[in-house]
């Protein structure tokens, strides 16, 4: 259920999206709105993701389920994070990029990007038990908690970005830090 209303949720914000960007009247700004938008889209998935523990723990002292209930929102949340963080880097590369994966290696916010991605990758290929049975994945969780890196090399992505809202994404990551630092609750006895 977590899944599907997930990505059915996603599937509807990408796809007003793509509605709103197809409004603007020069291709340029079609295409600018449309990579920003899935970029911000990931992002939103991969901080819900990692709140979803702590909040998760403050509802498991009311409701002793809740805690475990949290778990397939969380990979649902991780598993959108990483296709629509795919989307966004396949926009920019046929966009902004024009293609070539060169500009990567001359800026930073790029490389940060580039880097969140693979972590990303990992972490949604790795999110189906019986693909890491497969592999043989020994270490699942602290591999599962680079996620955390990822988001930080997201926020060095977005900081450094051209005409990134400097507050604003300042704003959301101390609200999900924040949302974070629920973690340090009990778990309930």
């Amino acid at each position: 259920r977590a899944a599907v209303v997930t990505y059915g949720a996603t599937l509807a914000i990408l796809g007003a999206l793509v509605a709103i960007g197809a409004r603007h009247a020069f291709a340029l700004e079609r295409e600018l709105y449309w990579t920003r938008a899935s970029g911000w889209t990931a992002l939103g998935a991969l901080l819900c993701s990692l709140c979803a523990t702590p909040v998760g723990r403050v509802l498991g002292r009311v409701r002793p389920r809740a805690e475990r209930a949290v778990a397939p929102w969380r990979r649902a949340l991780g598993v959108t994070a990483a296709a629509t963080a795919s989307l966004h880097a396949g926009l920019a590369l046929s966009t902004y990029l024009g293609g070539s994966l060169d500009p990567i290696a001359d800026y930073p916010w790029l490389r940060g990007g580039a880097l969140a991605l693979a972590i990303l990758w990992a972490l949604w290929l790795t999110s189906y038990p019986r693909v890491v049975r497969a592999l043989r994945v020994k270490l699942w969780k602290p591999l599962h908690r680079l996620a955390f890196v990822a988001a930080l090399l997201a926020l060095q992505h977005v900081l450094l970005a051209p005409m990134a809202p400097v507050g604003w994404v300042l704003g959301v990551f101390g609200a999900a830090a924040a949302v974070g630092l629920l973690r340090l609750v009990p778990r309930r006895p």
